[in-house]
């Protein structure tokens, strides 16, 4: 078992997880020398010490509702606090032993060389970024050719210890989000309404979606434990996207769009820690 039951999960050394390190940390040993001065991802403080973002590119309507970080992210404080995920979001901890070898292996130090670089733009994937509180990286569709040196080796190594990390944390079991749209056509077959509430008290038209401000309800405890069950299965095949496809009420068809809240420290934190 990785992680013991009766402490904080964390993301203990594991071979699959060593050897990764140590093969990034190899492969970027030969792009330069790293600055003299070592960046600190978990230096004591609550502020954000390292994000990892993948955002825009082709979305849905939803996406600035449901996906305010982003398709993708990483977010680690200064007390090795970890937030990852999507619409639906994770936490964990992480070791300072961890936090130093990731640092090691995305080479944090050399991020304020970073942020005078300007990736081409490409809009079907959008931008990948590393933010540390020395700068900014960012590339679209791999970097290009003038990019900083170690940045694109560095993005690479990110984004594959997010899904590690990502793939070691625990679900989020707190506040959940939610947008109603009625749909037009009649599904085959619908689960019933589940929560407290009337859906045609806060949906919104399938065909007014581009041009309407949908209502972002914060459920209830009673209704997020209703609402949970069905993220639990929306999370699944064949969407992946937290989409509770249908639900009837009152002779009506309704989609819900399910999305994580943010914790209260974490989202104070990303806020001042500044545009992503």
């Amino acid at each position: 078992m990785l992680f013991a039951a009766d402490e904080p999960k964390r993301f203990r050394s594991s071979l699959k997880v060593e050897l990764a390190l140590c093969v990034i940390a190899s492969l970027l040993a030969c792009e330069g020398s790293e600055p003299t001065s070592r960046y600190q991802v978990c230096d004591g403080s609550d502020e954000i010490r390292l994000a990892v973002t993948q955002s825009g590119g082709m979305v849905d309507w939803s996406y600035d509702y449901t996906s305010p970080y982003g398709h993708r992210f990483l977010f680690i404080d200064g007390q090795c606090n970890v937030l990852t995920g999507g619409v639906a979001m994770r936490t964990g901890h992480l070791s300072e032993a961890e936090a130093t070898r990731i640092n090691d292996a995305l080479r944090l130090s050399r991020s304020a060389s970073w942020s005078d670089h300007e990736d081409q733009d490409c809009p079907d994937s959008g931008a990948f970024r590393i933010r540390t509180a020395l700068g900014v990286g960012e590339c679209a569709c791999g970097c290009d050719d003038d990019a900083p040196e170690g940045l694109a080796s560095a993005i690479d190594a990110a984004f594959g210890l997010l899904d590690d990390i990502k793939a070691n944390s625990e679900a989020l079991d707190g506040p959940l989000n939610a947008i109603v749209v009625e749909v037009a056509d009649v599904p085959a077959t619908a689960e019933p309404w589940p929560f407290s509430f009337a859906a045609a008290d806060v949906a919104i038209s399938s065909e007014a979606i581009y041009n309407v401000t949908p209502e972002v309800i914060a459920l209830s405890d009673a209704d997020a434990k209703a609402g949970r069950a069905l993220f639990s299965k929306a999370l699944g095949e064949p969407y992946h996207d937290g989409v509770a496809r249908f639900l009837e009420d009152q002779g009506l068809f309704y989609e819900v769009h399910l999305f994580d809240q943010a914790p209260e420290a974490f989202s104070s934190a990303i806020e001042r820690f500044g545009p992503l």
